[in-house]
């Protein structure tokens, strides 16, 4: 299977010869690329409220509006919306 480059991702090909070459070296932890070297080491530094503020506004922005996850819900009276996520 053939996989395309898109923006900073590596290849499937690229990431196991790199984690290959560092297993046969006996290195505790591989993290292949640049990119994910650095969120890894900033994922160290950074406090977890700050952490969890990035992580909620990433969610937030890349999630639909609940009317369009459940489209069957939003014709539908409160009431009954209310009895079918109570179950």
């Amino acid at each position: 299977m053939k996989f395309k480059r898109k923006g900073f991702c590596q290849l499937p090909e690229e990431v196991a010869k790199v984690a290959v070459r560092q297993l046969y070296n006996r290195k505790f932890r591989i993290v292949p690329g640049f990119q994910n070297r650095f969120l890894y080491w900033l994922s160290q530094i950074l406090p977890m409220p700050l952490k969890i503020m990035i992580i909620q506004s990433v969610f937030k922005k890349s999630s639909p509006p609940p009317s369009r996850m459940y489209p069957q819900l939003s014709n539908r009276s409160s009431a009954v919306s209310f009895a079918l996520f109570a179950r």
